[in-house]
């Protein structure tokens, strides 16, 4: 897995119950949690959309333990978390490869998923995270 930067960033995410955000790569210790946040910001997302028994069966594939341990160590694959004292706020995930030939910027990153917990919604998590990438 590529680490996009050398080291955690530090942010102040105001009017939150954890004034500090560490944006840092995602690691095996962060799986069950992460499973959980993205299930949820997936639901919150789409749940008003999408057929609740079509949800339920993505949401139970797409967001397991075992897809997200092999999407963290897949190849050109980046996993970036917003960690708090109140456990993961955010995550963002990004491809390297393939990058598709009509973007004429190279190096360049295909940014795949973005969530964030509707507790830091207004609070630049999600702007903090693609930072981090």
């Amino acid at each position: 897995m590529r680490r996009a930067s050398s080291g955690p960033t530090h942010l102040k995410v105001q009017d939150t119950p954890s004034p500090a955000t560490v944006i840092r790569g995602a690691t095996p210790e962060d799986i069950a949690a992460l499973s959980e946040l993205a299930s949820r910001t997936f639901l919150d997302a789409f749940a008003a959309q999408i057929d609740k028994e079509q949800l339920s069966t993505y949401v139970a594939a797409a967001f397991s333990r075992a897809r997200l341990e092999g999407e963290l160590n897949a190849p050109g694959s980046t996993i970036v978390v917003c960690d708090s004292a109140v456990g993961l706020l955010g995550y963002a995930r990004t491809l390297s490869d393939p990058v598709p030939s009509r973007v004429p910027i190279r190096p360049a990153l295909r940014l795949v998923r973005l969530y964030v917990d509707a507790r830091a919604h207004r609070h630049w998590t999600g702007k903090a995270a693609a930072a981090g990438l």
